[in-house]
């Protein structure tokens, strides 16, 4: 991505507005890990403003060309497959190359956000509350979520939502609904191919561990506290980068539906 292309496609959506882009400006780029068959779905992403994002992208193309890598995508990563291929088994290599991809992101993005959902759960829960007609499906709800913490932090810093451009990895399932919620909540939104934003890998890094973190935690392994403690230690990498980190099963889902008064099905059967 040649430099100056985030600021230069910020300022094409804004232009009535591009004399202020360097204050009031920001771009948030947002992935998710999983598919609507999962038993859990995670959306992830960062926020920052177009010129932290060019050296961002810089820097993070820096460090994975140096490995021969491309484009990093944490699956390949984690399974030592396609670009990773020889990885295995090469736990300092994999660290040292992961504590830099991490830096970059602490260093170039202003907040991080991520939200989990057992999808299944969700699901079964759908049968008592109208959770698809009021929020979506489980990807809608954890994008919504995310979209959510988003906007709570703009209002802390006084950044007009309208002023924020929210990008999607393009492609993602059922995701015109979400992108309809994004602009009702006041932000610029549109989806854009992965590959042309290295961005995006960051938004992947984080949807993919917490993913895994949580699906561990709900249908892995856990007998001792040993057990636990190396789901929880498998999530120290982003913990600082990643602000807000919701992740919901059933009880949190519960609470939520009744919280925001969603409407119980109806219970009457028609003759």
């Amino acid at each position: 991505m040649p430099i100056g292309f985030i600021e230069h496609l910020t300022k094409s959506i804004f232009f009535e507005h591009s004399k202020h882009c360097y204050v009031a400006i920001f771009t948030a780029y947002f992935d998710a890990s999983g598919k609507p068959t999962s038993t859990v779905l995670c959306f992830g992403g960062f926020v920052s403003r177009p010129e932290k994002w060019d050296k961002f992208e810089r820097e993070w193309k820096d460090i994975i060309s140096q490995e021969g890598v491309s484009y990093f995508h944490m699956t390949d990563f984690a399974s030592s497959e396609d670009e990773f291929k020889g990885w295995r088994g090469q736990s300092q290599r994999r660290r040292i190359f992961m504590d830099a991809l991490v830096q970059c992101l602490n260093r170039r993005t202003n907040k991080g956000f991520c939200t989990s959902v057992i999808a299944k759960e969700y699901n079964e829960l759908n049968q008592t509350y109208m959770l698809h007609e009021f929020i979506g499906d489980a990807y809608t709800f954890a994008g919504a979520s995310c979209i959510g913490a988003l906007k709570t932090w703009a209002i802390k810093k006084n950044v007009p939502v309208g002023n924020i451009l929210v990008l999607v990895e393009e492609g993602d399932e059922r995701q015109g609904r979400l992108i309809n919620t994004i602009r009702k909540e006041g932000f610029k939104a549109a989806t854009q191919p992965k590959m042309e934003a290295h961005a995006f890998a960051g938004g992947d890094l984080v949807a993919w561990k917490n993913r895994t973190g949580l699906h561990n935690a709900a249908f892995g392994k856990v007998e001792t506290v040993e057990d636990a403690e190396n789901i929880m230690r498998s999530l120290d990498t982003i913990r600082g980068i990643v602000h807000r980190n919701g992740a919901y099963g059933k009880d949190e889902l519960t609470v939520l539906c009744e919280r925001a008064k969603i409407p119980k099905r109806s219970t009457i059967k028609l003759p």
